[in-house]
């Protein structure tokens, strides 16, 4: 009896040195569904690390133009009418011509290129190459009290993944 149950545990023994086919075809999916799955975490922390990142410049070079905006509008002397005869005071206009404090004519505008559109001053673009401008429109506005401000509003765009809308109210002091 003893040699029975020896040889039934070397047979055992002998069985049990490898993995059957099962085994390992199972082992080897649940490594491929792991891998597909860390993957596609991956991928998609990369992509919203891409949107993020995009909307993050757009935010700031908004901000950036707006302060250049700002800054030009409410240290002007006056509006003057611009190409197309419009001044603030009109209906809202796509340009705004401004008479500065050293007597200089800044006329701020939307200009399109070949590949792309910049809001524009006469001597520099506001807004880099690789992000569009759109939508850029002037608004003149006076308060019950007669102060008078532009209302400007434009749009920035990066390639397809981020756009953001900017708007400001600006007080003109010399008008």
């Amino acid at each position: 009896m003893k040699t029975t149950f020896n040889h039934h545990l070397n047979q055992l023994k002998v069985k049990s040195l490898g993995f059957t086919l099962i085994e390992l075809l199972v082992a080897s999916s649940l490594s491929i569904l792991f891998v597909i799955v860390v993957s596609t975490m991956f991928f998609v922390t990369t992509i919203n690390s891409t949107k993020i990142e995009a909307k993050r410049k757009i935010k700031n070079t908004g901000n950036e133009v707006k302060n250049t905006l700002d800054f030009l509008i409410k240290n002007s002397l006056r509006l003057m009418p611009n190409d197309t005869g419009q001044t603030c005071s009109q209906t809202p206009s796509d340009s705004l011509k401004l008479k500065n404090l050293d007597g200089g004519i800044t006329t701020l505008k939307l200009v399109t290129s070949a590949d792309n559109s910049f809001i524009a001053s006469n001597s520099t673009l506001l807004n880099p190459k690789n992000i569009t401008a759109e939508n850029l429109q002037f608004d003149c506005i006076r308060n019950q009290g007669g102060e008078s401000y532009v209302h400007y509003q434009f749009d920035l765009r990066l390639g397809q993944v981020a756009n953001q809308h900017f708007s400001s109210f600006v007080l003109l002091r010399n008008y």
